[in-house]
């Protein structure tokens, strides 16, 4: 499979889970039970496997569905993206990048 088709996937994947978390369809599976959530310890698979753990600001922008470097320069600089500032690089973890995801859910 292509790097865009991966990344297709990927941003299709992050919508309907988006469009599934706003519903509060989420809240309710969770509520029932009727799925198991990973411990803390377990290896989650899934939402940007194919990353690295710790990555710069190429990988951010790819991460968010291939915005500017500019804009995603911004969103480190502001404290939207939690991140590391190592010399003049930017370095965030993927937590801190899906953390931001689902703290921007409109």
């Amino acid at each position: 499979m292509s790097n865009s088709n991966v990344l297709k996937s990927i941003i299709l994947t992050l919508r309907q889970a988006f469009n599934r978390f706003l519903s509060g369809e989420w809240v309710e599976i969770i509520n029932c039970n009727t799925i198991d959530l990973p411990s803390d310890n377990e290896e989650q698979p899934g939402m940007f496997a194919d990353y690295p753990d710790v990555g710069g600001v190429t990988e951010i922008c790819s991460m968010l569905g291939g915005i500017s470097k500019k804009l995603a320069r911004r969103l480190l600089s502001n404290g939207q993206i939690e991140h590391l500032l190592i010399g003049r690089e930017f370095k965030s973890t993927k937590e801190d990048v899906i953390a931001y995801i689902y703290n921007n859910k409109k």
